[in-house]
Order: C-alpha cells, then sequence, then structure tokens
C-alpha cells in the first residue's frame, strides 16, 4: 500500500515491485495531487470502545512521528497535527513501503541522541500487506514501546482509517490481485484490533477514524491530501491539547 517514507524532505526511493516486505510504494504520490486527564498505560480490555477518551498535552512539546507512506508527504496529517496541537518541535521518519522493523531501526537510532515528549507511529500496514505473521509485528512494535519507555518518551499508534470502508476496489498498478490486496487488508484490520490486547505499556492506541470512505482514498490505500489533512486535524482536536 504503501505505507512508507524517507526523511521529511529527501527524494523518496525507485518504485519496488512487492516482495517479502513490500508493496509496491510509489502510488502515495496521488495523493499529493488530488490533494490526557491521565498519560498511564491504558487497559488492556481488548476492545476500543471502552476505552476512555485521554487527551495528552502537546503545547511546547516535542514528537517524533515515525511512520510509511502515509505519513511521508509533505503538509500531510503530521503537519496538520503539529499545528493544531501546537507542538514546539517534531521530527518525522518515514519511508514509502517502510515496514515496522525499519520503524523501530529508526526510533532506536534517533533516541539514541534524542528525548522527544512524544513518539507517534503510523504503521505495520505494509507487514500485513506482505504477510508478515501478527506475532513478528506485535514484537516490532512491542520493542518500540520498550525504547521509547527507556527514555522517556511516551509512545502512540495512531491507525490511520477503517480498512472496511475504505480499502476495495484497489485502483490497478498494484503488483497484486484484489483477492490479494483484500487479504492484506483484513490482515491489517486484524493487526489494528490486536494491538490493544496484546501491546503493554504504551500511551495509547489510537482507534481508526470512521469518517473516510472509498471517495476519500485515491487507490484504494492512500488518501487524498485533504483527508489527510482532516485526519491529523482530527486527531489534534481528540487526543491532544493544553
Amino acid at each position: 500500500m504503501h505505507f512508507g517514507g524517507v526523511v521529511l524532505g529527501i527524494t523518496p526511493p525507485k518504485t519496488m515491485a512487492i516482495d517479502k516486505n513490500k508493496i509496491i510504494d510509489w502510488l502515495w504520490i496521488p495523493a499529493i495531487a488530488v490533494g490526557l486527564v491521565s498519560i498511564k498505560a491504558i487497559a488492556n480490555d481488548g476492545s476500543f470502545k471502552n476505552l476512555t477518551l485521554r487527551k495528552f498535552p502537546s503545547k511546547g512539546k516535542t514528537a517524533l512521528f515515525v511512520g510509511d507512506s502515509h505519513t511521508f508527504p509533505n503538509n500531510g496529517w503530521v503537519e496538520a497535527l503539529v499545528r493544531k496541537a501546537g507542538f514546539k518541535s517534531y521530527a518525522k521518519k518515514a519511508l514509502n513501503g517502510g515496514n515496522t522493523t525499519w520503524m523501530l531501526g529508526q526510533i532506536k537510532n534517533y533516541l539514541a541522541t534524542n528525548k522527544p515528549d512524544y513518539i507517534i507511529v503510523y504503521g505495520g500496514a505494509n507487514d500485513a500487506y506482505a504477510n508478515v505473521s501478527q506475532s513478528n509485528i506485535i514484537a516490532n512494535l512491542q520493542a518500540m514501546i520498550n525504547a521509547a519507555n527507556s527514555k522517556g518518551s511516551k509512545i502512540i499508534f495512531v491507525t490511520g482509517y477503517n480498512p472496511k470502508k475504505v480499502s476495495y476496489n484497489f485502483s490497478r498498478g498494484f503488483n497484486m490481485s484484489e483477492t490479494a490486496l483484500l487479504q492484506g487488508r483484513d490482515r491489517w484490520v486484524a493487526l489494528i484490533d490486536s494491538m490493544p490486547k496484546k501491546l503493554k505499556d504504551y500511551a495509547k492506541v489510537v482507534p481508526p477514524y470512521e469518517g473516510f470512505t472509498r471517495a476519500n482514498s485515491t487507490d484504494g490505500l492512500h488518501l487524498t491530501m485533504p483527508s489527510y489533512v482532516l485526519y491529523g486535524e482530527w486527531l489534534a482536536n481528540k487526543y491532544f491539547g493544553g
């Protein structure tokens, strides 16, 4: 889906055919064209519906954003969230096609010399579409949590849109059949559902935004740029402030 990016401002990598870890990663380009209460770990109650709303103080705070192609574009959800929430400063590490192994490496490298107040991660979709086992993905996400906690940074996972409402009738150009793409989508849905159940000692797993449909997507995977901006503003309004 390509889910990915590079450090903000660097030219994205070349298009890559899908392998064990990758899905075609250049289709984020149309998206550009088209436009806490307490911050202790939440209870792992096994579902999103019973989670209480916790707003995280953001004004004057620092953040590291890590992701894939959803996070890569300039003036996307990250920048909208930063503006609306009033972060003092931020860094962004994103890679087209980036999986959770890559993201974990980026977090460890960044924490070697930095201590952000928050680490906000949007990742796991590439792994799911590449049929990486859920246990391996969860292990990577937990390692991110452990790394963040070791430095006193609070880690928040965002999960984007509801894939069931957006990811179908995929555009041509993916090196996968519609059936394979739907299977990848369902693995991504299962991963999102499992995160609050299986992860420990994190600050928050943000449930998917329910307001987007296929009409908000360029290709069945990526959103239009106005939709990414809306998503960042929604995150800021609902989960950050003060």
